[in-house]
């Protein structure tokens, strides 16, 4: 980690013989990165899903896919978390998921 120490009138030790400088701390969350991208805006294609799996084969490595699906949980126990937050490819389904 490198050091760096601010010095401008806002501050108690400032110290005029010295250049001003301030300090800025950027955060970028992934989630921002991501809403900068431009949006698709065609090429979409609706897929059947047989039995309620999706098939490997139907989806394309380079761009992925979204998946719509119902599910129920029990409300007021999970508010302080995201829904269904995994992002896993059907290879990486454990065996319980792959049977519903």
């Amino acid at each position: 980690m490198r050091y760096a120490k601010a010095n401008n009138p806002y501050l108690k030790e400032y110290d005029k013989q010295k250049p001003s400088s301030h300090i800025m701390y950027i955060y970028e969350k992934p989630v921002r990165w991501s809403m900068s991208r431009p949006l698709q805006t065609g090429g979409f294609e609706w897929v059947h899903i047989e039995g309620g799996v999706l098939d490997p084969d139907l989806v394309d490595d380079d761009e992925g896919c979204i998946a719509e699906v119902d599910f129920d949980y029990p409300h007021g126990k999970y508010n302080n978390f995201p829904l269904a937050p995994e992002s896993l490819c059907p290879e990486e389904w454990s065996d319980y998921t792959k049977s519903l």
